[in-house]
């Protein structure tokens, strides 16, 4: 602080008050002993208690966010501005694409130009709520497969950011055509 004339020095403390609790501060100090009108050290502090409590409980609700989404068995992907921004585990394993890989890319790269059309219309005037489609989506290396794809609007107001759901049904696709299969050869 004295080597560093007029210049701000911020720093954070923890203060025991009287009834023996502890209260976040923060120390904002400036040298003004060269300032003939002040001649002397300019000390403000501040209570932050409550701010840090509010990142504190952020951070750990984005954790807890994260760990969900990372655990889901179906693949969870955010779009932001029509292009990839978060791609989760279960994403990367029903794709075959890893989440480095996937974000940037357009929102339809993962679907068939059939699905798209219909995805694209939901993305312009879907105004809320959460609507599911049965979509052609494409994996990495371009095997087409069965999926259902959930949608939502983050911020309808916007209309920029999406959540996008999706689940592979190529097995259950395959035990209700082996259903029909049945169905038929029993009559």
């Amino acid at each position: 602080l004295l080597q560093h004339p007029g210049q701000p020095i911020r720093r954070g403390m923890r203060v025991l008050r009287a009834d023996g609790s502890f209260v976040h501060g923060e120390v904002l100090a400036v040298n003004h002993l060269a300032d003939p009108v002040v001649s002397g050290i300019v000390i403000a502090t501040r209570d932050v208690s409550e701010r840090r409590a509010a990142e504190n409980a952020l951070h750990s609700s984005e954790a807890r966010n994260r760990s969900i989404v990372e655990s889901a068995a179906d693949g969870i992907i955010t779009i932001t501005d029509r292009r990839i921004s978060s791609f989760n585990r279960a994403a990367e394993q029903i794709f075959g694409c890893s989440e480095a890989e996937a974000i940037g890319r357009p929102s339809g790269e993962f679907i068939t130009a059939e699905s798209r059309a219909t995805i694209r219309e939901f993305m312009d005037h879907h105004r809320g709520g959460t609507a599911t489609f049965q979509v052609d989506a494409l994996r990495h290396d371009g095997i087409v497969f069965p999926a259902e794809l959930s949608m939502s609007v983050v911020d309808p107001e916007s209309r920029h950011i999406f959540i996008a759901i999706v689940r592979d049904v190529t097995v259950q696709r395959a035990f209700e055509a082996q259903l029909e299969a049945l169905a038929l050869h029993d009559t």
